[in-house]
């Protein structure tokens, strides 16, 4: 029992703080550009050059975060009309089998996306706007589906302990 405890605090606890401090503040930055271009554009007629690349990509870095934050609290959207009358013995083997193809998913995404970040920084390639390295902006494909596969794990983990 006690490193089930150890196991949940370092996963719901640390990893999660972890996801809420980088994704917190871009989200925080997204907002904030995306605000300022609307009132420059607006009021002004100017904007920040680059600012919607910079806007969508603090965007989509937060989102990828909290797709494992969401998975760990089971914030995410589940269809349940006919999983709420199933017996728990296949409540438990359907909260099983989503969870290893969710891992398997996340495998594919990660391994892929690894494979385009390396490519994106052999060919060197920018973004149009704001000129950021292609690469770090498809980061977020292994780091997101490295957190996500995690959160699977983990939620594997806690489908065996049930029993």
């Amino acid at each position: 029992m006690e490193q089930q405890t150890l196991l949940d605090n370092i996963i719901t606890s640390k990893l999660t703080k972890v996801e809420e401090t980088v994704m917190v503040p871009l989200f925080a930055v997204a907002v904030l550009v995306g605000f300022v271009n609307v009132v420059l554009r607006y009021v002004f007629h100017a904007s920040i050059y680059g600012a919607e690349e910079i806007f969508t990509y603090c965007f989509v870095w937060a989102v990828f975060i909290g797709f494992s934050t969401a998975l760990k609290e089971e914030r995410h959207v589940e269809v349940t009309i006919v999983y709420n009358y199933l017996p728990k013995w296949i409540q438990s083997i359907c909260d099983f089998i989503s969870s290893l193809i969710g891992l398997l998913f996340c495998i594919f995404f990660t391994y892929y996306g690894y494979h385009m970040v390396i490519d994106q920084h052999r060919f060197g390639g920018v973004t149009m706007d704001a000129r950021i390295p292609m690469w770090i902006t498809a980061l977020i494909l292994p780091i997101g589906g490295s957190l996500l596969g995690i959160s699977f794990i983990y939620r594997l983990y806690k489908c065996n302990i049930k029993k």
